[in-house]
């Protein structure tokens, strides 16, 4: 879900974007609702793997909040703030997302929205 600011009072419309992302956090499936959000085409986050790290803000913290959903195996739910690559608005995400791992417990990537 996504609003303007961290703790909006007004109903903010939804916006579910599901996701896949490797283990380099470059994505392998991104719905098409991340162009509304973020100003740029699903196909673009496809193709360029440090786009999300140019949009987010606070990256260390986002890495410390993926790092807990490794440790957590039924995932974990955080919150984070992107810019809007045309605009430059701050977009609050809340996210869920889950490591998958294989066999050997290596991470594969993650599965979210």
């Amino acid at each position: 879900k996504a609003t303007d600011t961290p703790f909006s009072h007004e109903a903010a419309e939804p916006a579910g974007c599901a996701f896949r992302q490797r283990p380099d956090f470059s994505f392998e499936q991104v719905g098409s609702q991340v162009e509304r959000l973020t100003g740029v085409p699903a196909e673009h986050w496809l193709r360029d793997p440090g786009l999300f790290w140019r949009l987010v803000e606070g990256p260390e913290a986002v890495r410390r909040q993926v790092e807990h959903a490794v440790a957590s195996p039924e995932g974990a739910t955080s919150a984070f703030c992107l810019r809007h690559a045309v605009t430059g608005r701050r977009c609050w995400i809340g996210e869920f997302r889950r490591a998958v791992v294989d066999g050997h417990g290596r991470v594969t990537g993650y599965d979210g929205v």
